[in-house]
């Protein structure tokens, strides 16, 4: 059984980097025909910057948008990037964008969606306009996603990280270069070393604007109140918030572990579960074993759920964005259930960043991470308060 479900596996991988590289092939066909033509002039002083990663990634890169957009002075930016930022960049960072071009990176990454039209509709529509210069900050660039637009798109200068692959490389004397690496005109070196995400993005932008960015801090302006409109009220006794979202599901922690730990915190606190509309029905499921929870997950915009997050006493949350959303708001104690997979890249915070975050690791990693148990962690923390 196991060898016809590896069978399987390794078949459903071959298939999508087929489909992947059908769908390269007949975009580059299709830019080919349209430059052929008719080939758009170079417009001077345009950059576009690419972000299509996790909104994660965003949080951790939007505080180098101010000192990018003072360099560029002049220039027309615009950003591509996942629509999943939208929310955040109206509220925070418009002012350093001309223009926003959002990408649904689920209609573009799901084989099971059939992407290749919308592919082919996006790579048209970005071939209508072209760039003095592309800008990709991305450190883990995807190849069928940030490399695939880059090669297709027209721009007399096209810049990116050297990336996660080459300093991933580190059996290898010579790292193998990226297949789509010759698309770029300028890749910029990275320290090989592991750096916390936020110190990653502050290394590439200092080579950018050829200065030490050292007084660039991790940050977010607290978001405005709840509107009276709001479908929801906050409780009137304090709260801790439990976010039982992530984007992958591996790295959700299971509910009858939330259970447990909500029966170790005070009564005194009141606990309210947050999420996205993916974890609804988790949230219904949670509330009839917790007494006296409130259920918001899958209730809140992004913009709401912060204003939430400000007024709690802690956060429990998995390892996803959130985390880094309470950290940029000095928030905390914030308590993160890690798998370990991004330990020093996003997690534990340096301490140079002076975050109230507390890593929680599985048993087997604790003597690696030399933290304790999340059990130890989160009742000693909030039982003190309460």
């Amino acid at each position: 059984m196991d060898e016809h479900l590896s069978i399987l596996a390794y078949l459903r991988l071959h298939v999508r980097l087929w489909l992947e590289r059908v769908s390269y092939f007949l975009a580059s066909w299709m830019v080919w025909v349209l430059r052929k033509i008719h080939k758009q002039p170079i417009r001077p002083k345009t950059l576009l910057l690419m972000k299509l990663d996790t909104i994660g990634d965003y949080v951790l890169f939007r505080n180098f948008l101010q000192p990018l957009r003072e360099f560029y002075a002049g220039y027309e930016i615009t950003l591509l990037c996942n629509q999943g930022f939208l929310e955040i960049i109206e509220a925070y960072d418009r002012s350093y964008i001309d223009h926003l071009i959002p990408l649904d990176i689920s209609k573009w990454s799901s084989w099971k969606r059939f992407p290749l039209f919308y592919r082919l509709k996006t790579v048209y529509m970005l071939n209508k306009r072209s760039y003095e210069m592309i800008l990709t900050p991305t450190f883990s660039r995807s190849i069928y996603k940030d490399d695939f637009l880059v090669s297709l798109i027209h721009a007399q200068h096209k810049m990116g990280h050297l990336g996660f692959e080459q300093v991933n490389q580190w059996l290898v004397d010579t790292p193998r270069p990226g297949r789509l690496d010759h698309a770029y005109t300028r890749l910029f070196n990275n320290s090989p070393e592991v750096l916390f995400e936020f110190e990653r993005n502050r290394e590439f932008f200092s080579q950018l604007v050829q200065k030490p960015l050292t007084k660039v801090y991790f940050k977010l302006p607290p978001p405005p109140p709840l509107n009276a409109k709001a479908s929801f009220a906050l409780p009137s006794q304090d709260y801790g918030v439990f976010f039982l979202g992530a984007s992958n599901p591996k790295r959700k922690w299971a509910l009858d572990s939330w259970v447990t730990l909500a029966q170790k915190i005070a009564p005194a606190f009141q606990i309210v579960l947050c999420g996205s509309p993916n974890e609804s029905s988790e949230g219904l499921q949670l509330v009839q074993k917790i007494p006296n929870a409130l259920n918001l997950a899958g209730k809140t915009s992004l913009m709401e759920l912060l204003s939430v997050l400000c007024q709690a006493r802690f956060i429990v949350s998995n390892e996803t964005a959130i985390p880094h959303f309470c950290v940029a708001l000095d928030l905390g104690p914030i308590f993160v259930i890690s798998s370990g997979n991004t330990f020093k890249r996003f997690v534990p915070y340096p301490p140079s960043m002076h975050a109230n975050h507390h890593v929680i690791y599985h048993p087997k990693l604790m003597p690696c991470s030399k933290l304790p148990m999340v059990w130890d962690v989160v009742w000693r923390f909030i039982n003190m308060q309460g």
